[in-house]
């Protein structure tokens, strides 16, 4: 039997289509589960905050001066395979919100003292996957600011303001475009 002979157009346009109808179900799942990581700036205060969940969000518009900056990934609103807890801690006399997720700067939020846990805004990758950036977490001194940010204009932001340095990788998240 001769295999270009056996070829089959409309077999293959099934398949293929079936395929394709496959992944957009897949894509639309995942999307539907995905929340944009907003990042907000209050000048009276001096900090940065990074929220995914509507409580944040409001938190941010209500209090402190904080106006809205831009959607800097996106996290899981649920726990899936591979990811780990985004969490926002906030240090009321440095009136410091940080918003972490390696188990290393959370340690380091409760060891610093004065830092509490207030909750998780989100889930995401420890480990790159394809299709995922880095989350980048920054520390401010003069100002005890943490600023935790992925998109591009955000991490060209806290690299061009002198004094500010890169602290860690906190995880990944996908790009803003996958949540916007």
């Amino acid at each position: 039997m001769n295999i270009v002979n056996s070829f089959n157009p409309c077999k293959f346009a099934q398949i293929f289509t079936l395929g394709i109808m496959s992944l957009t179900v897949m894509n639309n799942v995942a999307a539907s589960q995905l929340v944009p990581l907003e990042s907000y700036w209050s000048k009276q205060r001096g900090d940065n905050i990074l929220c995914g969940t509507e409580k944040c969000h409001q938190a941010a518009l209500n209090t402190g001066g904080y106006h809205y900056l831009r959607v800097e990934g996106c996290a899981f609103n649920t726990q899936v395979s591979g990811t780990i807890p985004l969490v926002l801690f906030w240090h009321s006399k440095r009136k410091d919100n940080v918003t972490v997720a390696s188990s290393r700067s959370k340690a380091e939020q409760v060891n610093t003292g004065g830092y509490r846990n207030v909750r998780t805004e989100g889930y995401i990758y420890k480990q790159q996957r394809k299709g995922t950036i880095p989350l980048k977490l920054y520390w401010y001194p003069k100002r005890s600011d943490n600023a935790t940010v992925a998109s591009r204009k955000g991490i060209a932001e806290q690299e061009r303001t002198k004094g500010m340095s890169f602290i860690r990788i906190e995880g990944y998240v996908y790009p803003a475009s996958n949540c916007e």
